[in-house]
């Protein structure tokens, strides 16, 4: 093939590479690195920025709190059975089973004070029978066993990972059975659903952040971006959602901040609790003093229709509790547990008809399970960016590699064809240099007789021309 030609197309190869990659990369730029929420969430009465810019400050401090042996340490009834269907059995795998603590790692002064009142009435008792007294405080309870029942457990040695449990069929009778229904919602019944799709995105992105891969045998955890914007990334709602129960769950928290900060955090480790008073002053400090109210919990149940719904409110959210008892990963029940608790915990706080009784009387299983939701949610709000720039420059990782191999292959074979005109010719000239130049060319012979028999040719017709002029 003349070399002449290889290089052509190669030089038109290369001009639609660089084509190629102009396209690809300016794609690759379009796609956002950040979720860039901006103005105010909506039923809120805060700015998206500042309850960024909240979590940023904060984010490091609740992590640390999180460890400290008082937040770390949940008691979980985990063994009560399910209500709502038939449970096949408990998945006791390495990845849906929980370490129940040593008895010797539970704080002593816990030992000496740990009773629960067991509850009176189920949630069929007093969903069905109004006429049963019962007080406001009860009605928002969400614990229930005695201190017979229950185990503890550590949060921190039994991460919130990705377990490979599908849990679709918890979530579906949450939404069809447990929320409001329909499209023109009032504030109470929006607020509610956008609570239950904020815990939802916030549980979809911790398995996300700490994913498995059972199918390749993998132990090691590690952000799967793609199953995040397959379960949230891709919903823009789902994340304002997230914004959302951010906001209740630090107002709740905001809002109890006297009782928080001066609560009895004794473990029987006086540097660990040292810690621990420390960080919930610091954090509490920045709160209250940047963002306060990021949710205005007086503007739902003021009126005659908003009022009925707090029963719902009550019910739902009762109802969730129990329908996390049909969880069939340890795991997942605890953790599920543990945020349907502080849910419901910060719900009593900010719409109990005495909620500041109610706050003089959190008890420690109520603050552990608030502050570790809001961990969780802080976790998740902090991830956030995070997935969209890892996908981001996953997409400008795959395009550097694709592009860069091609054109080096295509460089090595551009700089081959000249290399083979430029030396390559010049080799073959050497080789035929001692070969004889005067071999005769039988063409050269052909040329020449044909040449000569047209000179005589000639003479002839001259010769006779002159011979007759004389």
């Amino acid at each position: 093939m003349d070399p002449q030609k290889v290089k052509r197309r190669t030089r038109f190869v290369l001009k639609l590479w660089a084509a190629a990659a102009v396209v690809y990369f300016s794609y690759v730029y379009l796609i956002p690195q950040t979720f860039n929420y901006k103005g105010k969430i909506d039923d809120c009465c805060c700015e998206a920025e500042l309850v960024q810019n909240t979590n940023q400050k904060i984010y490091q401090k609740l992590d640390e709190l999180s460890h400290t042996k008082f937040f770390r340490t949940f008691k979980v009834n985990i063994d009560t059975e399910c209500k709502f269907f038939s449970v096949e059995g408990i998945c006791k795998s390495q990845g849906c089973s929980v370490c129940r603590c040593d008895e010797n790692n539970i704080p002593l002064p816990w030992k000496k004070t740990d009773f629960i009142q067991q509850s009176k009435y189920d949630y069929a008792d007093w969903a069905q029978e109004p006429e049963v007294k019962i007080t406001d405080e009860w009605q928002w309870r969400v614990e229930e066993f005695n201190e017979s029942e229950g185990s503890y457990v550590d949060l921190k040695d039994n991460v919130e990972a990705f377990t490979g449990y599908q849990g679709q069929n918890i979530w579906k009778l949450i939404y069809e059975e447990n929320c409001f229904q329909g499209e023109d919602l009032c504030l109470e019944q929006r607020a509610l659903n956008r609570i239950l799709s904020g815990l939802h995105a916030s549980v979809s992105t911790q398995l996300s952040e700490l994913y498995i891969d059972f199918n390749k045998n993998r132990t090691k955890m590690y952000p799967n971006w793609k199953l995040y914007f397959e379960k949230v990334g891709n919903y823009p709602e789902r994340i304002h959602n997230l914004y959302f129960y951010y906001s209740v769950l630090l107002r709740a928290i905001n809002r109890a901040e006297s009782v928080i900060r001066n609560y009895n955090f004794t473990t029987g480790d006086f540097q660990e609790d040292a810690k621990t008073y420390q960080l919930v002053g610091d954090i509490l400090d920045y709160t209250t003093s940047q963002c306060d109210q990021p949710f205005h919990e007086e503007i739902l149940f003021n009126t005659d229709q908003g009022r009925k719904y707090k029963k719902h409110y009550q019910q739902y959210i009762h109802n969730i509790t129990k329908i996390m008892d049909c969880v069939e990963c340890e795991k997942c029940k605890v953790f599920g547990k543990m945020q349907v608790y502080g849910i419901g915990v910060a719900l009593k706080i900010l719409f109990s008809d005495d909620s500041s009784t109610q706050i003089q009387k959190l008890q420690r299983n109520e603050l552990i399970t608030l502050i570790n939701a809001f961990v969780k949610c802080a976790s998740s709000l902090d991830v956030v960016d995070k997935m969209f720039y890892r996908r981001f420059k996953s997409y400008f990782n795959i395009g550097l590699a694709l592009f860069s191999s091609s054109l080096f292959f295509m460089g090595f074979l551009y700089f081959a064809m000249e290399i083979q005109e430029k030396y390559l010719g010049q080799k073959i000239k050497k080789m035929f240099q001692h070969f004889p130049t005067n071999i005769p060319d039988p063409n050269k012979k052909k040329q020449a007789a044909i040449a000569q028999q047209q000179e005589l040719a000639r003479k002839q017709i001259f010769g006779e021309g002159k011979a007759k002029d004389d």
